[in-house]
């Protein structure tokens, strides 16, 4: 998983969430679909959590979040790039919200 790491102004500017490109709520509905289908979801689940944490922030939306944490893709691509904005009670990790955001904690 290291070789698209090196690709991540690409990445963050096809995961833009205008439609145009690669989506992560679609990475997520693939991760609830495998779960609901009784099917393994450890490959799924790494890659949602991979990409979500590009976009992650902590918070609940654009006026209430920890903006000293900014995700790796608004620095990248600020003006295209998709947002994620989950909260979990005692979670500040990135890698953490997006696991969690993707369904994927637990």
């Amino acid at each position: 998983m290291t070789f698209h790491r090196a690709h991540a102004v690409d990445w963050c500017q096809m995961m833009n969430g205008t439609g145009t490109g690669f989506d992560l709520a679609t990475l997520k509905a693939a991760v609830v679909s495998r779960k609901a289908a009784g099917q393994d979801t450890k490959g799924i689940c790494g890659m949602c959590a991979e990409f979500a944490r590009r976009h992650v922030r902590n918070g609940v939306d654009a006026s209430d979040y920890d903006t000293a944490n900014e995700p790796l893709c608004t620095y990248l691509n600020s003006e295209a790039t998709q947002v994620i904005y989950h909260t979990k009670d005692g979670v500040t990790d990135a890698d953490a919200l997006a696991t969690d955001w993707c369904g994927c904690s637990g």
